[in-house]
């Protein structure tokens, strides 16, 4: 029997070029890259957005959320920690 730590959508918020994606991969159904607008480090599956804004994604729908090294970029965290919480679905009892 196969392990999966992730069952459903892993974001990754200030994703750069995502270099975690393919060992998320190993244990998410999905991946969800979101990078800064005007970034350089961009796929064709990339959603770009203000980070220091409400993000263009769908609500409720991530498992898991990760943001390696982007908080310390922020103008204002918080207002990224709250749209974390808002994509982060809870999990069923």
């Amino acid at each position: 029997m196969e392990y999966s730590l992730f069952q459903r959508v892993t974001c990754d918020f200030g994703c750069g070029e995502s270099p975690y994606q393919s060992f998320l991969l190993q244990y998410a159904k999905s991946y969800t890259a979101v990078e800064r607008t005007g970034s350089q480090h961009i796929t064709q599956r990339t959603i770009l957005a203000d980070l220091n804004k409400e993000l263009p994604i769908e609500r409720n729908v991530a498992e898991t959320v990760v943001s390696f090294s982007v908080f310390e970029h922020l103008y204002n965290p918080q207002t990224m920690i709250n749209e974390v919480l808002q994509v982060l679905n809870p999990m069923d009892s």
